[in-house]
């Protein structure tokens, strides 16, 4: 940005370039670029003065970046890497404390656990709300604050991040489409029938999911929905009629699915359009803004600009092979990760643990946020569809739709809090809570904040 008498002029400095292809010789060689620029992505986001910690879910990417991390610090006679995992004892679906054990057995590291299930994401809505200054969308987000939370305890200044390698590295699913786009259907078939062995799925789904639907038109969706009797994709139908049309929802909607439901010539492009949206800095802030909350500094070493580069150019049988999605990752890190992490399949699904805690009674001030006849969410949403969404009172049930209902219980409590100038705006016993002494170096959490469960 440039700023003169005469105006701002904006030019953008850098870009992923689209069109470069990197080809080698075999997939070692692939597996061995990625390799060095990751170690150096890693291994430059170690810099720090204080104790270092890392992310670990168990998942591929949290792995890596720890198993790689401990190396380097071994390397240099450091101190050992901590790590920071959340158990859910009793949410099979999302547990992955098999695969943390796996990556802790190699040693190296001191580990730390937060126990999710004592955690909500309507609990620590105030203060999360506080954090972000904004209503926000990442229904999990009270799980990321919980381990910044309990690293800032722990003594933590830096803090590792696995967040969304999927994205960098890509799953390759991107070349499905393109090989429809070229006609190869026994190849097709063939990755298909990879895909559902691996992921122990039968393939009639993935040929609907990633086949069919991002060819079809938007008037065929519509259609086989009404068929099969479901709501045509996208449709709102808690938005208030008046409301819509005043601001022309349907249109920004129409135009927003068109934007994700193109179907791209090359697996390279879509690549590309991920890597390049708007969403990775929003998800960025969000998560940045978490973790300063809690006084740490939140590190990506999937997001390095190299790396990004590097994968993007990759061509797509490095991304998807034999049925393995992320498959140069995969190669790379085969020696490093334990076997198991490497060459698993699947991944943990949040969503249960989710909807498990969102189950409970909603607490007062968020209840009368929402509930209350008055409460000026009321002006953007239909009353009956509104509450038809929404947990019980008293927690007996969990809402029909989760998301939809965090997603509407958050903005109604943003609006309420802002229109009446409360904590989330910001006095300044809010801003000390959430800040600290200005001296002090740290920020400290909330009084109000709930504890970090550990076992």
């Amino acid at each position: 940005m440039t700023v003169r008498r005469d105006g701002v002029r904006i030019e953008k400095y850098w870009a992923l370039d689209a069109e470069r292809e990197i080809r080698m010789k075999s997939d070692a060689e692939y597996a061995a670029a990625f390799r060095e620029i990751f170690t150096e992505a890693v291994r430059c986001r170690l810099r720090s003065a204080f104790p270092v910690g890392s992310m670990l879910s168990g998942g591929l990417d949290s792995s890596s970046i720890v198993c790689v991390a401990r190396r380097l610090l071994a390397q240099n006679g450091g101190q050992p890497l901590h790590t920071f995992s959340a158990g859910f004892d009793d949410v099979p679906e999302a547990d992955e404390r098999r695969y943390v054990e796996a990556v802790l057995a190699g040693g190296g590291v001191a580990p730390h656990f937060v126990d999710a299930t004592c955690l909500s994401p309507l609990v620590e809505l105030d203060r999360l709300l506080a954090q972000q200054d904004e209503p926000f969308y990442a229904p999990n987000l009270f799980l990321h604050d919980a381990i910044h939370r309990a690293a800032a305890a722990s003594g933590m200044r830096l803090v590792l991040d696995g967040l969304d390698g999927d994205t960098t590295v890509s799953h390759g699913l991107g070349y499905l489409h393109e090989l429809v786009r070229r006609g190869r259907w026994v190849q097709l078939a063939r990755h298909i029938k990879a895909l559902g062995a691996r992921l122990g799925r039968p393939v009639a789904p993935i040929w609907r999911g990633q086949v069919l639907a991002p060819f079809l038109p938007s008037m065929a969706h519509r259609a086989w929905a009404s068929v099969r009797g479901r709501r045509a994709p996208g449709g709102v139908p808690f938005v208030r009629a008046d409301f819509a049309r005043r601001i022309q929802l349907a249109g920004r909607a129409a135009a927003d699915r068109a934007r994700w439901c193109v179907p791209w010539l090359t697996e390279r492009q879509e690549h590309h359009c991920r890597l390049t949206t708007g969403l990775i800095p929003f998800v960025l802030e969000v998560a940045d803004r978490s973790a300063a909350a809690c006084g740490v500094e939140a590190r990506y070493p999937f997001f390095d600009k190299r790396l990004a580069e590097l994968c993007l150019a990759f061509p797509p049988g490095q991304k998807l092979r034999d049925g393995w999605t992320r498959f140069v990752l995969r190669r790379a890190m085969q020696d490093i990760l334990p076997s198991d992490v490497t060459w698993r399949a699947g991944k943990a699904d949040l969503g249960p643990n989710f909807t498990r805690r969102l189950g409970g009674p909603l607490p007062p001030e968020l209840a009368a946020a929402v509930l209350d006849r008055g409460a000026m969410i009321r002006e953007y949403v239909d009353g009956a569809a509104f509450e038809a969404l929404l947990p019980t009172p008293r927690g007996e049930a969990p809402p029909p739709d989760p998301m939809s209902a965090w997603r509407l219980v958050s903005l109604g409590r943003w609006l309420e809090t802002n229109a009446q100038g409360s904590p989330i705006t910001g006095g300044s016993r809010h801003e000390d809570e959430v800040s600290g002494p200005r001296d002090s170096g740290r920020a400290r959490p909330p009084a109000h904040a709930s504890p970090v469960c550990e076992p």
